[in-house]
């Protein structure tokens, strides 16, 4: 995995610089967080499977401590087929563990970084649903799947990440900021590996939040007059920025955009 190009570092750098002078009208970012093992505090665990039979090392540990519960909930074969599909388990008392999760990834010779995405994004709207602001994810060895274990899991995160952005005015209110950060743990990559994936995804994610808000906006907000404040520090990343004034606009024929 390679590291951010120095456009992409100016861009983070702008963004958390813009965020400190005029807080954005959305949702805080989840927060991801590399793991060795599975915390006995986690109170939801989430194990990412295709659609093979078997689990991997650190899932079929937690499933001889729930007497086999999970291998059972997945014991259909299409239970796991449908890529995103979520199935969701109370566990028994005995265990540390509240609930535990099984991502479906579908079949592992379809698993792309789009899928994974995808399956990340519905996740995030299972855990919304269900009132969870904390979870683990858990990834063992995927025999048939290109990518690594830190791309697998930073795209989930990805998908997760975009999933979770709100777009809402409210947030400007005083006292509308409660922490209502998603925070999760992902275990089953190594450190700098998955610090590095994280690191690119959330560069990824800082550029489609930011395109999603300067969108949705209102026009007493983000308007001609003062759009190039927004747009002007891009330059340092690397972006071409060409601003044309009245004169320019109506010598292109913009009248509409004029008027």
């Amino acid at each position: 995995m390679t590291s951010l190009t120095g456009g992409e570092r100016s861009f983070a750098r702008y963004r958390r610089n813009w965020r400190e002078r005029q807080p954005m009208p959305q949702s805080p970012a989840p927060v991801f967080e590399a793991a060795d093992e599975i915390s006995a505090e986690t109170s939801v665990v989430v194990i990412l499977q295709t659609a093979q039979p078997g689990f991997g090392p650190r899932a079929a540990a937690l499933d001889a401590e729930m007497s086999g519960i999970v291998s059972r909930a997945c014991s259909d074969p299409a239970a796991l087929a449908e890529s995103g599909t979520c199935i969701d388990l109370i566990a028994p008392q005995t265990v540390s563990t509240k609930r535990v999760i099984v991502l479906a990834l579908g079949k592992a010779e379809a698993v792309t970084a789009l899928s994974l995405a995808r399956a990340g994004g519905l996740l995030a709207a299972h855990l919304e649903g269900k009132g969870e602001c904390a979870a683990t994810l858990v990834l063992d060895p995927i025999a048939g799947v290109e990518l690594s274990g830190a791309e697998i899991l930073a795209r989930v995160a990805l998908g997760m990440r975009l999933r979770r952005y709100r777009f809402d005015m409210r947030n400007r209110r005083q006292g509308a900021g409660a922490d209502r950060t998603l925070r999760v743990k992902l275990v089953g990559a190594g450190g700098p590996e998955l610090t590095a994936a994280l690191t690119r995804i959330n560069a990824i994610a800082d550029g489609v939040e930011y395109a999603r808000t300067l969108v949705n906006l209102p026009p007493n907000h983000l308007h001609p007059d003062n759009f190039h404040d927004h747009l002007e520090p891009l330059r340092e990343a690397g972006i071409d920025i060409e601003m044309l004034d009245a004169a320019q606009l109506k010598e292109l024929g913009m009248n509409a955009l004029l008027a």
